[in-house]
Order: C-alpha cells, then sequence, then structure tokens
C-alpha cells in the first residue's frame, strides 16, 4: 500500500474554490431577496396609507360639521361608516383640546395597549400575533368650514389600519420571490456536482488509486488515463505521473545492479573485519588486565594520599589515631582494627584505639586498661613487635587461643577473633607499635601480595603517629609553662567580661578573693536600651549575619557610653543596661553624662543608620530609659557558677521607661528624677509627656522626653508644637478639657505622626464626655512593661 493520504475529491483546492463561489452566490441571492421582500413590504405599507388618507378627504366634511355641532348620534353613524371601510379597523376622535370624544374599534389607548371599543365601552384587550396585532395609525386634522369660508380647526382624528392587511397584499409577491431564489440555488449546485463529479472527481479517483498502488514490483505495468479532453491541469498531472514511473523503473533496476555488487563486497570485506576482530579481542584482553593493575595502583595511591591527608591534618594524638582506625576501616575490609603502642615508661605495649561496630563500651575500657610487657617474649603480640615482621592468622581455633599467652587469648577473646593480622609501626628502624587487623565471622585469606598492601598503608601512617606522639609530649610540657601566663591574663580577660569599674567594687582585694553575696550600696544613674521589633528584623539574617549586625550596633552605641564616664553592666541580646559613676563627680554629673551619652548613641544610630539605606537595608530604632536612684551591686549565684549584677527599685524603673518609649513613640525617656538633677537644661531638647504608675511600682512618676538626637526634620516639627503641647498640657491637669482637645488637635494639625498630642486629643475627649472624680491627680497607671 501507498504511504500517501487518500485526499477526497471534497477536500481539494478546486472544490474548495467552487465551494466558497456557490456560498458567495448564495449569500448574495439570501440578501437581495430579503431587500426586495422588505421593499414589497414598505409599497404595500405607502399603498395602505394613501388610502387611509382618500378616506380622509371623503369623510372629513360630515366630521367637520358633527365635530363642530358635537351630535353624537350624527357622530356615531359617521364613524360606523368609516368602519364598513375594509381596510380601516378602528377611529377615535378628539376635539382641538386633546379630549376623546369618540373611539369605535381596534384602538390604542393612552397607554399604547390594543384593545377593541364600541360606543365608549372597552370589550377587552385583544389577544394576537404581534406582528398581526399591531395597528398602523394615520391622524389628521378635523377642518369645519364656516359659513364665511374661514376655516377653523376643531379636533384631530386617527384611523387605525392592520399589518395583516399590508402582509395580504404582498403575500403573493413574497411566495414568488421566495420560490425564484430557490429554484435558482438548487439549480447552480445541480450543475456544481455534475461539474466536480465528471471534471475533478473521477480523474482524480483515477490518480489516487495508481498512486495507493505504487509500488516496485508493478513499475513496469504501471500507467494511468484520467479520461479527460484537451490540455489542462489535470492532463498534465496524468503525464508527470507516467514520467515518473517510467523513472522509477529505471532507477530500480540501476538500484538492483549496485545492491548485487555491494553484497559481494561486504561479503568479502566481512571476512577480512572478523580476523583483524580476534585480533582486537586478544589485544582488548591484555589492555583490560593492564588497566584493572593500573586502577588498582591509582585507587590504592589515592586511598594512601586520602589516609595521609586526614592523619596529618592534626597533631592531636587521640585524632590522630582515630583518623587511622576510621580511615583503614574505610579502606580496608576489617571487622575491627586496632593499634597497639609501646609505653617507653613501663616498657609495655598498651591497647588503647579500637574500632569495630562489635566492640562495646566496657569492652574497650577493658582493653584500654590491658598492658602487656615487652618482656614476656611467648606472647604473640611481642613476638612480632620484636621481630618486626608482619605475621597473620588465617583461623583462630579454640587450640590456636590455648598456644597463646593468657594476655593474647584475653585480648582476642574480647573481641571474638577469628582471623588476625600484626603488622608493626616502624620509625627510622624503630618499633612503637603495630597495627592489629580483625574479623570476627571468618578468617583471612590473603597472599604475600595482600599483606604487602597492608604494610604499605601501615608504613605511610607510622610517622603520623610518632609526630602526634611528640606533639602530644611537647605540648603537656609547655601547658605548664603557659599555666603562669595563664593566671597573668587572667585578669585582663575578666575584665572584658566584667568592668573594672565594677571589678573595683567586688573585687577589692583581688579576683582570687571574690566571695559569692558581696554587696555594696550606691547611688547610680541607670541606662537601659533595646532595639525595636527585633524579632521582625532579625528572622531573615542567618546566625553569622545576627552575629556581625549585633556586634556593629554594639560597637557605635558603645563609644558614648565610655566617653560619658560610663561602662555596660551585661549586653542582654540586643539590650544594654549602662552605669554612670563620674570620677569625682555627684549625681547631677551622673545623670547630665547618662543623658550626654544617650544623645550619642542615638546621633551614632542615626549614622549607622544611612549607611543602612546605601545598602538598602532597614533602619534600626532604639529606646533608651533613664532614671537614678540608689542600687545594690554585688554576687549572686551559686558556687560553682557566680555573676556580677546590679539590683534594686531604680533599676527596675530604667528598665520600665525603656519600654515606655514604644508607647509614647520616642527615643529617650528620663525620669524626674534625673530631670531635676540636669542643672543646665539650655543646650536640651525636651518636653514633659506624662505622670504615671510605671508596673510594679506604687510611687507615681513624672517623665520626659529628650530629642537633641531625633532627626532634623522631627526636631523642628516638635520645636514647632512646643508652645501649643505644653499649653494644652497645662489645660489637662487644669482640667480644661475642651481647651485640651484645641490644643493639641493644633500639635497634630502640624505634626500629625505626634502620637502624644494623640493620645492627649483622646483622653481629653474621654474626660469630656466622663469628667474623672475629684480624687483625680492626672496619674496614669501603666500594666505594660
Amino acid at each position: 500500500m501507498s504511504s500517501y493520504p487518500n485526499v477526497k475529491v471534497k477536500h481539494s483546492i478546486a472544490t474548495r474554490l467552487l465551494k466558497v463561489v456557490f456560498s458567495l452566490y448564495f449569500i448574495v441571492t439570501l440578501t437581495v431577496t430579503c431587500i426586495h421582500m422588505v421593499a414589497e413590504y414598505y409599497n404595500a405599507r405607502d399603498g395602505v396609507f394613501l388610502e387611509l388618507e382618500m378616506f380622509h378627504t371623503t369623510f372629513e366634511r360630515g366630521l367637520a360639521n358633527e365635530v363642530w355641532n358635537y351630535d353624537e348620534d350624527a357622530l356615531k353613524s359617521i364613524l360606523q361608516g368609516i368602519l364598513d371601510v375594509p381596510i380601516i379597523v378602528g377611529v377615535t376622535i378628539e376635539d382641538n383640546k386633546g379630549t376623546e370624544l369618540m373611539e369605535m374599534g381596534l384602538v390604542l389607548d393612552s397607554s399604547g395597549n390594543l384593545h377593541a371599543s364600541e360606543n365608549h365601552s372597552p370589550s377587552g384587550t385583544i389577544e394576537e400575533n404581534q406582528i398581526f396585532s399591531d395597528l398602523l395609525q394615520y391622524k389628521f386634522g378635523i377642518v369645519f368650514t364656516r359659513s364665511d369660508g374661514k376655516q377653523i380647526e376643531v379636533g384631530t382624528g386617527t384611523f387605525y389600519s392592520r399589518n395583516s392587511i399590508v402582509f395580504e397584499k404582498v403575500r403573493y409577491g413574497f411566495l414568488f420571490i421566495i420560490a425564484n431564489s430557490i429554484i435558482k440555488t438548487i439549480s447552480l449546485w445541480i450543475i456544481f456536482l455534475l461539474v466536480s463529479r465528471f471534471l475533478l472527481s473521477k480523474p482524480l479517483s483515477i490518480l489516487t488509486s495508481a498512486t495507493e498502488n505504487l509500488n516496485l514490483e508493478n513499475l513496469d505495468q504501471l500507467q494511468v488515463d484520467v479520461q479527460t479532453k484537451g490540455q489542462n491541469e489535470l492532463k498534465i498531472l496524468e503525464i508527470a505521473f507516467n514520467s515518473m514511473v517510467k523513472k522509477l523503473y529505471s532507477a530500480k533496476s540501476q538500484l538492483d545492479r549496485m545492491n548485487q555488487d555491494l553484497e559481494e563486497k561486504v561479503e568479502q570485506r566481512t571476512h577480512e573485519l572478523q580476523f583483524s576482530l580476534v585480533q582486537v579481542e586478544n589485544a582488548q584482553e591484555q589492555l583490560q588486565h593492564r588497566a584493572y593493575e593500573l586502577e588498582s595502583a591509582h585507587r590504592e595511591i589515592s586511598h594512601i594520599n586520602q589516609m595521609m591527608a586526614v592523619v596529618n591534618s592534626t597533631l592531636d594524638l587521640d585524632e590522630v589515631m582515630s583518623a587511622t582506625i576510621a580511615t583503614l576501616k574505610e579502606i580496608l575490609e576489617f571487622d575491627q582494627i586496632g593499634i597497639s603502642l609501646v609505653d617507653e615508661s613501663s616498657q609495655s605495649l598498651t591497647f588503647d584505639h579500637y574500632y569495630g561496630s562489635a566492640v562495646t563500651k566496657e569492652q574497650k575500657q577493658q582493653l584500654a586498661r590491658t598492658q602487656l610487657p615487652l618482656d614476656q617474649k611467648d606472647s604473640l603480640f611481642v613476638q612480632i613487635i620484636s621481630e618486626n615482621e608482619p605475621r597473620y592468622l588465617a583461623f583462630i581455633t579454640p587450640e590456636t587461643l590455648q598456644a597463646l599467652t593468657s594476655c593474647d587469648r584475653k585480648i582476642c577473646q574480647i573481641n571474638e577473633v577469628k582471623g588476625i593480622l600484626i603488622c608493626p609501626l616502624e620509625v627510622h628502624k624503630r618499633v612503637i607499635g603495630g597495627i592489629i587487623f580483625e574479623n570476627q565471622t571468618v578468617g583471612f585469606g590473603l597472599t604475600e601480595d595482600d599483606i604487602k598492601k597492608v604494610q604499605r598503608y601501615v608504613t605511610q601512617i607510622a610517622t603520623a603517629i610518632q609526630n602526634a606522639r611528640l606533639y602530644n609530649d611537647l605540648k603537656n610540657t609547655k601547658i605548664q609553662l603557659l599555666e603562669t601566663e595563664k593566671i597573668a591574663a587572667m585578669t585582663q580577660t575578666f575584665e572584658k567580661f566584667v568592668p573594672k569599674q565594677f571589678l573595683s567594687r567586688i573585687a577589692k582585694e583581688g579576683l582570687e578573693r571574690i566571695q559569692l553575696g558581696q554587696a555594696g550600696s550606691e547611688s547610680l544613674s541607670i541606662l537601659f536600651s533595646d532595639i525595636r521589633s527585633f524579632t521582625t528584623l532579625s528572622e531573615n539574617m542567618s546566625p553569622q549575619e545576627l552575629l556581625n549586625f549585633l556586634n556593629t550596633y554594639l560597637q557605635r552605641v558603645n563609644t558614648p557610653i565610655h566617653r560619658n564616664h560610663g561602662f555596660i553592666d551585661k549586653f542582654i541580646g540586643d539590650a544594654i543596661m549602662a552605669l554612670f559613676d563620674h570620677p569625682g563627680g555627684d549625681e547631677a554629673d551622673d545623670a547630665r553624662d547618662a543623658v550626654s551619652a544617650a544623645i550619642g548613641m542615638q546621633e551614632s544610630l542615626n549614622l549607622y543608620n544611612q549607611e543602612r539605606k546605601e545598602l538598602g537595608l532597614p533602619p534600626v530604632q532604639t529606646g533608651i530609659g533613664i532614671h537614678c536612684g540608689p542600687t545594690v551591686i554585688g554576687t549572686v549565684g551559686s558556687k560553682d557558677r557566680m555573676d556580677s549584677t546590679v539590683l534594686g527599685d531604680s533599676v527596675n524603673v530604667a528598665s520600665r521607661l525603656e519600654g515606655l518609649t514604644k508607647l509614647y513613640n520616642c527615643h529617650i525617656i528620663i525620669s524626674s528624677q534625673v530631670f531635676r538633677c540636669l542643672e543646665d537644661k539650655d543646650d536640651l531638647l525636651w518636653r514633659e509627656l506624662d505622670f504615671v504608675n510605671v508596673k510594679g511600682r506604687d510611687t507615681p512618676i513624672s517623665i520626659f522626653e529628650i530629642y537633641n538626637g531625633d532627626p532634623e526634620s522631627l526636631i523642628q516639627k516638635k520645636q514647632t508644637i512646643s508652645s501649643y503641647y505644653h499649653q494644652g498640657l497645662a489645660h489637662y491637669y487644669s482640667r480644661n478639657w475642651e481647651e485640651a482637645v484645641k490644643l493639641f488637635t493644633r500639635c497634630l494639625e502640624i505634626f500629625p505622626e505626634d502620637a502624644v498630642s494623640r493620645m492627649y486629643v483622646q483622653r481629653s475627649a474621654m474626660f469630656q464626655l466622663n469628667p474623672p472624680g475629684d480624687d483625680w491627680n492626672g496619674v496614669l497607671r501603666l500594666d505594660q512593661k
């Protein structure tokens, strides 16, 4: 069968073109028919209106007289005469004021609904097909001619006709138009079918059948005749097809001859290749054997390099021994591997290092306590170490165990050994120990080459083990020398964890004299600082990025604290607790130092945020609380773990004030005690915030905001509203709520972001509606930290 698709006549290009022509003809015919029918309808409708106009002329004089005189019976008689006209189905008469005088027949009411009327009495709605129920309206004026010849319009009339009358006139015309179109279309379609069948279908079927039957066996017999007259495209296809068949037949003959010659040459070449293949297979076997040897050597070198990279990565003896055993276990197929070293001090073999899944922790401890004297010459292990020659027992049987010494048996029985290989460790012709390879399930089937291979591994690690032993001895010596230096450096290092200002109070007699519970009482200024929304800020950071961020931040804020005679007591995650004790100063100096440090911290943070903005990072916001008062400085904890601390109500208040910065949306809050200590306030920008009871404290305090460290734009806004703000605060405490609302509202108009002004607007409005009692003193009790 041919692989060509069987193309039907209806899918051919010529057939599609005829279909397009026929479709266009059909659409044009249908359009012309519709236009013709619409034209017929409107011609008939115009004829009806001409007839209605004629009847208007006929009845106009009589209608005018009766409307003028308004003789109801006469008017009714005339209307009945009008309805006798076949094309008139209803009539309506109105006077010149639009008032209906009389209607008769099928008419439309004022709402446009069709109904039947006789002598002003409706007889019900007419329900018919819409196209026939619609009325044609012909309106005309009724003009009365007086005896003096003057004409007066006395009313209007409406004749109603029906669409059914129009359609009755054009019905036969419609039928003729439709019949004519149908006959033309059917005739054209029949002609199309005949033309396509005789001129296209039959010739194409012949060509399709010939294509399907085309194969190499019948090329000399296959010729086609499309049975068409004249020179056309189908005749050209016939000639091309017959020519193609002849050329294919000729090409097939040539291919047959070439194929026969090729088969003879292939057969000859096959014999030659078979002989060469045998030679190639022999060479391939030799190459594979050589490749295996090279691969084994490469693997052994790779394993040795891997092993040496591991054992040379450290000089710690325990780490070298563990790495050696683990690496050998990975490279060599043994159940257990152990290392026995010569202890020079006791002149014995020790068994400290064993590796194996079946060796329990207790067994390892028992082996670690085992020592085999080097003068015990009947011991298998001692003999091998002394002779410096590797030896192995392929299968250890009960008889073999009996021939061993008690120590040898102990080692073999602990590990349940079935086969054992011992290789001495030699460095510079001196044996320092040996490596023991053991199997628990079956014995060994090692050849002499296998033993040499294992010995090569052992030789490479002997030097590493000896270097580790020497380093271990040297390290022990250095440890003793460094003890004194460590003690000397301890005080300097300890000061990095506990400030020297703290140590001078709790360790006046030296660090070694520090005791649990040592304490002293002093009046200090305390500063608490914390990063706002630290969890949100750090949740997208890796641990290393978080530490880098904290160190960068803490280094920047640490400088202003130290510059102002302060010292940091604790880093509490992202929070800071700092104490201020001005050398030789008083409470006023301490308070001034703490406030100056807070402003400096805020200015350093502004510069840091500018750098973060250039890097596309979010800004860091902090809150700072400052309070001053008596504190207790001392040590707390247990005998095993002590820590320095600062306790007291003043510390708690400072911590609470830091927390209030979030509520009042500001950066620095100080207590009234600190504010009173600030003797010179001319260079400070401040405002009173509130009168509060902080959580955990019954005594209320006034709190103040210091905003010197704010960005310049915020400082300008707070300075602008300062006068309105303090006047509003005075009215608030004087219970003049209405005036307070006005002044704080004015503040918000200038500075909409001011959370404090918004808070006082809400409070004043609330008190304006629900005034507090006479005992109200303006204190706000806070339950949050």
